[in-house]
Protein backbone atom coordinates (compact mmCIF):
# COMPACT_ATOMS: atom_id res chain seq x y z
CA UNK A 1 0.00 0.00 0.00
CA UNK A 2 1.52 3.40 -1.14
CA UNK A 3 -1.00 5.55 1.54
CA UNK A 4 1.00 7.52 4.06
CA UNK A 5 0.43 8.97 7.10
CA UNK A 6 0.38 12.66 7.63
CA UNK A 7 2.39 14.21 4.56
CA UNK A 8 5.95 13.92 3.46
CA UNK A 9 7.74 15.77 1.10
CA UNK A 10 11.34 15.68 0.12
CA UNK A 11 13.36 18.36 -1.55
CA UNK A 12 16.88 18.78 -2.56
CA UNK A 13 18.43 22.21 -3.26
CA UNK A 14 21.66 21.64 -5.31
CA UNK A 15 23.22 25.30 -5.36
CA UNK A 16 24.93 26.03 -8.37
CA UNK A 17 27.47 29.26 -9.07
CA UNK A 18 27.63 32.38 -7.67
CA UNK A 19 30.04 34.84 -9.48
CA UNK A 20 30.37 38.31 -7.40
CA UNK A 21 32.86 41.62 -8.39
CA UNK A 22 32.15 44.30 -5.43
CA UNK A 23 32.90 47.72 -6.46
CA UNK A 24 33.01 48.46 -2.74
CA UNK A 25 31.82 46.95 -0.10
CA UNK A 26 28.58 47.93 -0.26
CA UNK A 27 27.43 47.56 -4.35
CA UNK A 28 27.75 44.58 -6.31
CA UNK A 29 28.76 44.37 -9.48
CA UNK A 30 27.27 41.35 -11.28
CA UNK A 31 25.39 38.23 -9.82
CA UNK A 32 25.07 34.52 -11.90
CA UNK A 33 23.12 32.40 -9.81
CA UNK A 34 21.49 28.83 -10.18
CA UNK A 35 19.38 26.56 -7.92
CA UNK A 36 17.89 23.45 -8.67
CA UNK A 37 15.23 21.90 -6.95
CA UNK A 38 14.40 18.18 -6.52
CA UNK A 39 10.88 17.62 -4.85
CA UNK A 40 8.76 14.71 -3.47
CA UNK A 41 5.68 14.43 -2.61
CA UNK A 42 3.74 11.26 -1.37
CA UNK A 43 0.32 12.51 -3.79
CA UNK A 44 1.81 10.81 -6.67
CA UNK A 45 2.15 7.35 -7.69
CA UNK A 46 6.18 6.13 -7.10
CA UNK A 47 6.56 6.26 -10.93
CA UNK A 48 5.54 10.11 -11.03
CA UNK A 49 6.59 11.34 -7.51
CA UNK A 50 9.79 13.30 -8.06
CA UNK A 51 10.36 16.12 -10.15
CA UNK A 52 13.46 18.00 -11.09
CA UNK A 53 13.04 21.94 -11.17
CA UNK A 54 16.26 24.02 -11.88
CA UNK A 55 16.03 28.12 -12.42
CA UNK A 56 18.73 30.20 -12.60
CA UNK A 57 19.32 34.13 -12.60
CA UNK A 58 21.52 36.77 -13.85
CA UNK A 59 21.84 40.13 -12.90
CA UNK A 60 23.97 43.36 -13.56
CA UNK A 61 24.63 46.52 -11.87
CA UNK A 62 25.94 48.89 -15.20
CA UNK A 63 25.64 51.68 -12.85
CA UNK A 64 29.13 50.29 -10.42
CA UNK A 65 30.94 50.29 -13.43
CA UNK A 66 33.53 52.83 -13.90
CA UNK A 67 33.19 53.82 -17.33
CA UNK A 68 29.38 54.06 -17.16
CA UNK A 69 29.57 56.57 -13.90
CA UNK A 70 31.38 58.76 -16.50
CA UNK A 71 29.39 59.13 -18.79
CA UNK A 72 26.09 59.50 -16.98
CA UNK A 73 26.91 60.20 -13.48
CA UNK A 74 23.21 61.68 -12.83
CA UNK A 75 22.41 57.61 -13.55
CA UNK A 76 22.47 56.16 -9.94
CA UNK A 77 21.37 52.66 -10.84
CA UNK A 78 20.91 51.10 -13.99
CA UNK A 79 20.21 46.74 -13.39
CA UNK A 80 19.35 44.13 -15.96
CA UNK A 81 17.98 41.05 -14.85
CA UNK A 82 16.95 37.99 -16.21
CA UNK A 83 15.39 34.86 -14.22
CA UNK A 84 14.29 31.88 -15.58
CA UNK A 85 13.34 27.85 -14.71
CA UNK A 86 10.63 25.72 -13.69
CA UNK A 87 8.10 26.13 -10.39
CA UNK A 88 6.76 22.34 -9.80
CA UNK A 89 3.07 22.36 -8.19
CA UNK A 90 1.50 19.63 -6.14
CA UNK A 91 -1.17 21.30 -4.27
CA UNK A 92 -3.34 20.41 -7.89
CA UNK A 93 -6.47 19.29 -6.10
CA UNK A 94 -8.24 19.83 -2.34
CA UNK A 95 -7.10 18.14 0.67
CA UNK A 96 -9.91 15.14 0.20
CA UNK A 97 -8.54 14.48 -3.34
CA UNK A 98 -5.26 13.37 -1.94
CA UNK A 99 -3.65 10.38 -2.71
CA UNK A 100 -3.99 10.28 -6.70
CA UNK A 101 -3.39 6.89 -7.34
CA UNK A 102 -5.84 5.14 -5.13
CA UNK A 103 -9.16 4.57 -5.65
CA UNK A 104 -12.22 5.89 -3.36
CA UNK A 105 -15.48 3.20 -3.32
CA UNK A 106 -18.28 4.36 -1.65
CA UNK A 107 -19.73 1.29 -0.03
CA UNK A 108 -22.66 2.57 1.60
CA UNK A 109 -24.78 4.70 -1.27
CA UNK A 110 -27.75 5.71 -1.42
CA UNK A 111 -28.12 6.73 -4.90
CA UNK A 112 -26.76 3.22 -5.88
CA UNK A 113 -29.30 1.12 -3.38
CA UNK A 114 -31.85 -1.60 -4.03
CA UNK A 115 -34.29 -2.82 -2.80
CA UNK A 116 -35.75 -6.79 -2.81
CA UNK A 117 -38.03 -9.27 -1.20
CA UNK A 118 -41.87 -9.75 -1.78
CA UNK A 119 -42.85 -6.93 -0.37
CA UNK A 120 -40.15 -4.53 -1.06
CA UNK A 121 -39.83 -3.82 2.31
CA UNK A 122 -35.83 -4.83 2.29
CA UNK A 123 -33.34 -2.02 1.31
CA UNK A 124 -29.51 -2.38 0.78
CA UNK A 125 -27.41 0.07 -0.17
CA UNK A 126 -24.95 0.02 -3.04
CA UNK A 127 -21.70 0.83 -4.04
CA UNK A 128 -20.53 3.19 -5.79
CA UNK A 129 -16.69 4.42 -7.13
CA UNK A 130 -16.45 7.97 -6.34
CA UNK A 131 -12.89 8.44 -7.72
CA UNK A 132 -11.10 6.10 -10.01
CA UNK A 133 -7.22 5.50 -9.20
CA UNK A 134 -4.53 7.25 -11.63
CA UNK A 135 -1.16 6.62 -11.65
CA UNK A 136 -0.32 9.18 -13.97
CA UNK A 137 -1.02 12.15 -12.10
CA UNK A 138 1.88 14.15 -11.07
CA UNK A 139 3.37 17.69 -11.25
CA UNK A 140 2.10 20.76 -12.64
CA UNK A 141 5.32 22.33 -14.24
CA UNK A 142 4.91 26.72 -14.84
CA UNK A 143 7.92 27.52 -17.04
CA UNK A 144 8.85 31.01 -16.00
CA UNK A 145 10.97 33.52 -17.18
CA UNK A 146 11.43 37.52 -16.52
CA UNK A 147 12.52 40.13 -17.84
CA UNK A 148 13.76 43.17 -15.78
CA UNK A 149 15.71 46.39 -15.24
CA UNK A 150 15.95 48.97 -12.62
CA UNK A 151 16.72 52.70 -13.38
CA UNK A 152 17.39 55.37 -10.36
CA UNK A 153 17.86 59.15 -11.67
CA UNK A 154 19.51 61.76 -9.61
CA UNK A 155 19.39 59.84 -6.60
CA UNK A 156 15.46 60.37 -5.94
CA UNK A 157 13.51 59.00 -8.95
CA UNK A 158 13.24 55.11 -9.76
CA UNK A 159 11.52 53.37 -12.39
CA UNK A 160 11.09 49.46 -12.52
CA UNK A 161 10.00 47.85 -15.75
CA UNK A 162 9.66 43.83 -15.24
CA UNK A 163 8.14 41.37 -18.45
CA UNK A 164 7.28 38.16 -17.54
CA UNK A 165 5.88 35.24 -19.10
CA UNK A 166 4.61 31.96 -18.00
CA UNK A 167 3.96 28.74 -19.80
CA UNK A 168 1.82 26.30 -17.65
CA UNK A 169 1.69 22.63 -18.07
CA UNK A 170 0.32 19.56 -16.59
CA UNK A 171 -2.64 21.55 -15.21
CA UNK A 172 -4.95 18.71 -12.90
CA UNK A 173 -8.56 19.27 -14.64
CA UNK A 174 -11.72 17.61 -14.55
CA UNK A 175 -12.32 15.65 -18.70
CA UNK A 176 -15.92 16.69 -18.64
CA UNK A 177 -16.48 15.95 -22.46
CA UNK A 178 -16.29 12.34 -21.23
CA UNK A 179 -19.67 11.41 -22.85
CA UNK A 180 -22.34 9.48 -20.64
CA UNK A 181 -22.32 6.27 -21.92
CA UNK A 182 -19.26 5.26 -21.17
CA UNK A 183 -20.75 4.34 -17.62
CA UNK A 184 -18.27 6.15 -15.66
CA UNK A 185 -19.96 6.70 -11.98
CA UNK A 186 -17.59 9.76 -11.48
CA UNK A 187 -15.32 12.46 -13.68
CA UNK A 188 -11.84 11.83 -14.46
CA UNK A 189 -9.73 13.92 -13.60
CA UNK A 190 -5.33 14.31 -15.01
CA UNK A 191 -2.52 16.31 -16.00
CA UNK A 192 -4.25 17.66 -19.17
CA UNK A 193 -4.87 21.04 -19.29
CA UNK A 194 -1.23 24.00 -20.92
CA UNK A 195 -2.14 27.79 -20.49
CA UNK A 196 0.15 30.54 -22.08
CA UNK A 197 0.47 33.80 -19.77
CA UNK A 198 2.44 37.11 -20.09
CA UNK A 199 2.30 40.77 -18.60
CA UNK A 200 4.15 43.51 -17.80
CA UNK A 201 4.85 45.76 -14.63
CA UNK A 202 5.86 48.75 -13.86
CA UNK A 203 6.58 51.55 -11.28
CA UNK A 204 7.62 54.49 -10.52
CA UNK A 205 9.05 56.19 -7.24
CA UNK A 206 9.78 59.88 -6.00
CA UNK A 207 11.20 61.07 -3.30
CA UNK A 208 12.45 64.48 -2.39
CA UNK A 209 13.59 65.79 0.53
CA UNK A 210 13.94 70.21 0.61
CA UNK A 211 16.41 72.07 2.61
CA UNK A 212 13.45 74.22 3.44
CA UNK A 213 11.53 71.13 5.46
CA UNK A 214 9.46 70.02 2.80
CA UNK A 215 8.98 66.45 1.46
CA UNK A 216 7.70 65.70 -1.52
CA UNK A 217 6.88 61.66 -2.51
CA UNK A 218 4.77 59.75 -5.09
CA UNK A 219 4.37 56.65 -6.65
CA UNK A 220 2.26 54.94 -9.29
CA UNK A 221 2.13 51.26 -10.74
CA UNK A 222 0.71 49.76 -13.61
CA UNK A 223 0.56 45.94 -13.87
CA UNK A 224 -1.08 44.15 -17.20
CA UNK A 225 -1.57 40.30 -17.13
CA UNK A 226 -3.10 38.02 -19.79
CA UNK A 227 -3.71 34.48 -20.43
CA UNK A 228 -4.33 32.20 -23.15
CA UNK A 229 -6.22 28.46 -23.00
CA UNK A 230 -3.70 26.08 -25.25
CA UNK A 231 -5.38 22.90 -23.86
CA UNK A 232 -8.35 21.61 -22.17
CA UNK A 233 -9.29 18.42 -22.88
CA UNK A 234 -12.57 19.97 -25.08
CA UNK A 235 -14.18 18.10 -27.98
CA UNK A 236 -14.10 18.82 -32.06
CA UNK A 237 -17.01 21.58 -32.00
CA UNK A 238 -18.91 21.62 -34.65
CA UNK A 239 -19.03 25.67 -34.41
CA UNK A 240 -15.27 26.91 -33.92
CA UNK A 241 -17.10 30.41 -31.21
CA UNK A 242 -17.73 26.96 -29.30
CA UNK A 243 -14.22 26.48 -28.18
CA UNK A 244 -12.24 27.85 -25.41
CA UNK A 245 -8.94 27.48 -26.71
CA UNK A 246 -6.99 30.71 -27.44
CA UNK A 247 -9.13 32.70 -24.70
CA UNK A 248 -8.51 34.09 -21.39
CA UNK A 249 -9.04 31.42 -18.68
CA UNK A 250 -11.34 33.46 -16.83
CA UNK A 251 -13.48 34.57 -20.18
CA UNK A 252 -16.96 34.34 -19.93
CA UNK A 253 -19.82 32.71 -22.12
CA UNK A 254 -23.21 33.95 -22.30
CA UNK A 255 -25.89 34.59 -25.27
CA UNK A 256 -26.37 37.57 -27.47
CA UNK A 257 -29.93 39.32 -26.34
CA UNK A 258 -31.31 41.38 -29.09
CA UNK A 259 -34.14 43.31 -27.11
CA UNK A 260 -37.37 42.13 -25.34
CA UNK A 261 -40.34 40.24 -26.87
CA UNK A 262 -42.68 42.86 -28.56
CA UNK A 263 -45.72 40.66 -28.14
CA UNK A 264 -46.91 37.14 -28.79
CA UNK A 265 -46.37 37.29 -32.56
CA UNK A 266 -43.04 38.77 -31.77
CA UNK A 267 -42.50 35.50 -30.06
CA UNK A 268 -44.31 33.17 -32.88
CA UNK A 269 -42.29 34.59 -35.11
CA UNK A 270 -39.01 34.24 -33.29
CA UNK A 271 -36.78 30.77 -32.88
CA UNK A 272 -37.96 28.79 -30.13
CA UNK A 273 -35.80 29.70 -26.93
CA UNK A 274 -34.32 26.75 -24.51
CA UNK A 275 -37.87 24.59 -25.56
CA UNK A 276 -40.14 27.34 -24.22
CA UNK A 277 -42.69 26.13 -26.65
CA UNK A 278 -43.28 22.48 -25.15
CA UNK A 279 -41.73 23.24 -21.52
CA UNK A 280 -43.76 25.19 -19.11
CA UNK A 281 -40.85 25.40 -17.13
CA UNK A 282 -39.05 27.26 -19.98
CA UNK A 283 -42.05 29.08 -21.41
CA UNK A 284 -41.77 32.80 -21.86
CA UNK A 285 -44.47 35.69 -22.94
CA UNK A 286 -43.78 39.44 -24.37
CA UNK A 287 -41.17 41.50 -22.27
CA UNK A 288 -38.82 38.36 -21.69
CA UNK A 289 -35.53 38.02 -23.44
CA UNK A 290 -34.86 37.55 -27.22
CA UNK A 291 -32.03 35.76 -28.11
CA UNK A 292 -29.75 35.63 -31.06
CA UNK A 293 -30.45 32.21 -33.28
CA UNK A 294 -26.51 32.36 -33.79
CA UNK A 295 -26.04 29.01 -35.99
CA UNK A 296 -29.38 29.97 -37.67
CA UNK A 297 -30.74 26.40 -36.56
CA UNK A 298 -33.87 27.53 -35.44
CA UNK A 299 -33.93 27.21 -31.92
CA UNK A 300 -32.16 28.96 -29.48
CA UNK A 301 -30.05 26.68 -26.80
CA UNK A 302 -26.64 26.05 -25.57
CA UNK A 303 -24.82 26.11 -29.15
CA UNK A 304 -25.62 29.92 -29.39
CA UNK A 305 -23.40 30.76 -26.60
CA UNK A 306 -20.06 33.00 -27.62
CA UNK A 307 -17.34 34.68 -25.62
CA UNK A 308 -19.05 37.82 -24.02
CA UNK A 309 -16.56 41.01 -23.14
CA UNK A 310 -13.13 40.59 -21.30
CA UNK A 311 -12.38 38.18 -18.93
CA UNK A 312 -13.73 38.10 -15.04
CA UNK A 313 -10.63 38.49 -13.39
CA UNK A 314 -8.64 42.18 -14.30
CA UNK A 315 -6.11 42.38 -16.54
CA UNK A 316 -5.22 45.48 -15.91
CA UNK A 317 -4.54 46.91 -12.26
CA UNK A 318 -3.03 50.15 -11.39
CA UNK A 319 -2.80 53.00 -8.97
CA UNK A 320 -0.78 55.83 -8.02
CA UNK A 321 -0.59 58.66 -5.09
CA UNK A 322 1.23 61.77 -3.75
CA UNK A 323 2.20 63.30 -0.70
CA UNK A 324 3.58 65.74 0.85
CA UNK A 325 5.05 67.11 4.45
CA UNK A 326 5.88 70.70 5.24
CA UNK A 327 6.24 71.67 8.94
CA UNK A 328 3.30 69.23 10.65
CA UNK A 329 1.33 69.19 7.46
CA UNK A 330 1.04 66.04 5.67
CA UNK A 331 -1.23 65.89 2.65
CA UNK A 332 -1.77 62.48 0.80
CA UNK A 333 -3.63 61.30 -2.23
CA UNK A 334 -4.03 57.71 -3.25
CA UNK A 335 -5.68 56.00 -5.94
CA UNK A 336 -6.29 52.66 -7.49
CA UNK A 337 -8.48 51.25 -10.34
CA UNK A 338 -8.94 48.20 -12.70
CA UNK A 339 -9.65 48.31 -16.10
CA UNK A 340 -10.07 45.40 -18.92
CA UNK A 341 -12.41 43.16 -17.27
CA UNK A 342 -16.63 42.49 -17.28
CA UNK A 343 -18.80 41.24 -14.46
CA UNK A 344 -22.58 39.94 -14.44
CA UNK A 345 -25.22 40.99 -12.94
CA UNK A 346 -26.99 37.85 -11.36
CA UNK A 347 -31.07 38.38 -12.48
CA UNK A 348 -31.56 36.03 -8.92
CA UNK A 349 -30.16 38.41 -6.92
CA UNK A 350 -32.32 41.63 -8.02
CA UNK A 351 -35.04 40.67 -9.43
CA UNK A 352 -38.02 42.65 -8.12
CA UNK A 353 -40.84 40.63 -5.89
CA UNK A 354 -38.87 37.46 -5.82
CA UNK A 355 -38.29 36.71 -2.40
CA UNK A 356 -39.76 39.52 -1.27
CA UNK A 357 -37.22 41.60 -2.43
CA UNK A 358 -37.67 45.55 -3.42
CA UNK A 359 -37.31 47.14 -6.52
CA UNK A 360 -34.02 49.28 -7.17
CA UNK A 361 -34.41 52.42 -8.87
CA UNK A 362 -33.06 51.62 -12.17
CA UNK A 363 -35.00 48.77 -12.44
CA UNK A 364 -38.18 50.66 -11.18
CA UNK A 365 -37.66 53.62 -13.54
CA UNK A 366 -36.85 51.27 -16.53
CA UNK A 367 -39.34 47.95 -16.73
CA UNK A 368 -40.83 46.66 -19.44
CA UNK A 369 -44.46 47.13 -18.76
CA UNK A 370 -47.99 46.97 -20.96
CA UNK A 371 -47.91 50.73 -20.09
CA UNK A 372 -44.17 50.84 -21.22
CA UNK A 373 -43.69 48.22 -24.16
CA UNK A 374 -40.19 49.25 -24.66
CA UNK A 375 -38.33 46.21 -26.52
CA UNK A 376 -34.87 47.49 -25.51
CA UNK A 377 -35.51 48.68 -21.07
CA UNK A 378 -33.34 48.17 -18.63
CA UNK A 379 -35.54 45.42 -16.97
CA UNK A 380 -37.79 42.15 -18.81
CA UNK A 381 -41.41 42.18 -17.50
CA UNK A 382 -41.78 41.79 -13.71
CA UNK A 383 -42.84 38.91 -11.62
CA UNK A 384 -42.98 37.31 -8.20
CA UNK A 385 -40.84 34.34 -9.17
CA UNK A 386 -37.78 33.82 -11.40
CA UNK A 387 -38.44 33.28 -15.10
CA UNK A 388 -35.73 30.50 -16.03
CA UNK A 389 -35.96 32.44 -19.82
CA UNK A 390 -34.40 35.46 -17.91
CA UNK A 391 -31.68 34.07 -15.63
CA UNK A 392 -29.30 33.10 -17.85
CA UNK A 393 -25.97 34.54 -18.17
CA UNK A 394 -26.27 37.08 -21.56
CA UNK A 395 -24.75 40.49 -22.68
CA UNK A 396 -27.97 42.60 -21.74
CA UNK A 397 -26.93 42.47 -17.86
CA UNK A 398 -22.97 42.50 -18.50
CA UNK A 399 -21.10 45.66 -17.07
CA UNK A 400 -17.23 46.98 -18.44
CA UNK A 401 -15.79 47.87 -14.75
CA UNK A 402 -12.81 50.54 -14.50
CA UNK A 403 -13.46 51.04 -11.41
CA UNK A 404 -11.47 53.99 -9.52
CA UNK A 405 -11.17 54.69 -5.83
CA UNK A 406 -10.04 57.82 -4.82
CA UNK A 407 -8.74 58.43 -1.05
CA UNK A 408 -8.05 61.77 0.23
CA UNK A 409 -6.66 62.52 3.64
CA UNK A 410 -5.83 65.56 5.09
CA UNK A 411 -3.87 65.55 8.47
CA UNK A 412 -3.07 68.40 11.02
CA UNK A 413 -0.55 67.58 12.98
Amino acid sequence: DEAMEGEIQVTVIATGFETTQPLNQQRIKNRLSNQSFYNGSEKFAKNNRFGFFPSIGLGWILSNEDWFNEKLPDVNMFKLKLTHGLVGNDGISSADDRFFYLSEVNLQSDSYGYTWGSDFNNYYQGYVIDRYSNQNVTWEVAEKTNYGLELGLFNSLNFQIDYFTEHRSKIYMSRDYIPSTMGLTTTISSNLGEVDSRGVDLSIDYNKAFDSGLILSGRGNFTYSTNEVLINGEPDYTYDYLSRIGYPVNQAWGLIAERLFIDQADIDNSPEQFNGFSSSANSYMPGDIKYTDINNDGVVNELDRVPIGKPTVPEIVYGFGVSASYKGYDFSVFMQGVARTSFFINPNDISPFVNERNALNVIADNHWSINNPDPNAFWPRLSTYSIANNAVSYTHLRAHETVLDLVCRLLLE
